[in-house]
């Protein structure tokens, strides 16, 4: 079997199981520590071509998901050297540093596109409550002016009613006196 037709079997493989952005890097973590390589490739080409909530995410995580797969990529090629055994220990310890410094970076750039949907996530539900409370706001104002207008109105008439009968009886008293 030819890497194109791997490669096109894999890209065929059935949906991931992941349904928010936080679950992606354990998935593609679980899928690294298995060396499925190319199914942590496709699954994270797949989650960069899904379309989001917030569309300013893919603009701010489609760097950190290409850098990932770099990495993906890199770790394959250090795990599937094959004259390993034939290296100097020397050697053989910078290859594993490099595994674990590209093993490390994978794991930051997934925490970095969680970051990323999470600050945007927070963004919404700040202006959203922003929205909610000038919505709130702006109706207890209107009911208040509404009250005071009323107030005034309604009290305006009845002030006039209870100062004219008032100016009556004092002249009717006073006319009474004199």
């Amino acid at each position: 079997m030819s890497a194109a037709q791997k490669l096109d079997k894999n890209s065929k493989m059935k949906p991931s199981t992941w349904t928010d952005v936080n679950a992606i890097r354990g998935e593609v973590l679980g899928l690294v520590t298995a060396h499925e390589f190319n199914k942590a490739v496709q699954l994270l080409k797949k989650f960069s071509e899904k379309d989001f909530i917030y569309p300013n995410f893919k603009l701010k995580a489609e760097r950190y998901v290409s850098h990932a797969i770099d990495l993906i990529l890199a770790i394959e090629s250090n795990r599937k050297f094959s004259d390993l055994s034939s290296l100097t220990r020397s050697k053989q310890q910078e290859l594993k540093d490099k595994f674990n410094k590209h093993s490390e970076e994978l794991k930051l750039m997934l925490e970095k596109v969680e970051l990323a949907y999470n600050e945007l996530r927070i963004k919404d539900s700040r202006s959203t409550r922003y929205l909610v409370r000038s919505m709130w706001i702006s109706i207890l104002m209107i009911a208040v002016s509404a009250l005071v207008l009323e107030i005034f109105r309604g009290l305006s008439s009845t002030v006039a009613v209870v100062l004219e009968s008032g100016v009556d009886q004092f002249t009717d008293a006073i006319a009474k006196y004199l």
